[in-house]
């Protein structure tokens, strides 16, 4: 079977709508560098045209949530920035997580894929307050831009 969507506009430029709350939507977010003016505050603004982007010569990108309290999690979405001539790199990511600053970080997810393929990466649910994921490269010299990051809850049954 297969569904044809014809839509009256193109559907790039469209906002986000989100179907669960991000956790990490009102997150203060420091990030390991920042290209330009493109900081991580725009991760959060659902307009797949505006990304973070960090120096291109770092090989390991780092963005750290803090979401104030804990909060349950249980999976990570991404999106990158849909650059045509710099998109669909592969990318080795960690997502960590802590309690509260004295607690050691715990890896709850490793992937290994393009940012936004799977669209959402799923994780054992695990209350954390501080949030770090890490993007290494996997090619050198091709910038990271990843225009969308949202943090759920674990799905209800």
């Amino acid at each position: 079977m297969c569904v044809k969507l014809e839509l009256d506009r193109p559907a790039f430029p469209l906002p986000i709508v989100d179907g669960q709350p991000n956790l990490a939507a009102t997150a203060p977010i420091a990030a390991s560098s920042v290209h330009d003016d493109a900081t991580p505050q725009l991760l959060f603004d659902n307009d797949g045209d505006t990304a973070w982007e960090a120096d291109i010569d770092d090989e390991v990108n780092a963005l750290d949530p803090d979401l104030g309290e804990p909060k349950l999690l249980g999976s990570l979405s991404l999106a990158e920035r849909g650059e045509r001539v710099y998109w669909n790199h592969a990318y080795n990511l960690e997502l960590k997580v802590r309690s509260d600053e004295r607690a050691e970080w715990q890896t709850v997810l490793k992937h290994i894929g393009t940012l936004g393929g799977p669209p959402i990466l799923g994780f054992p649910p695990i209350h954390a307050r501080y949030v770090r994921l890490e993007l290494g490269k996997l090619r050198a010299q091709h910038p990271l831009q990843v225009s969308e990051l949202r943090l759920f809850a674990p799905l209800e049954p």
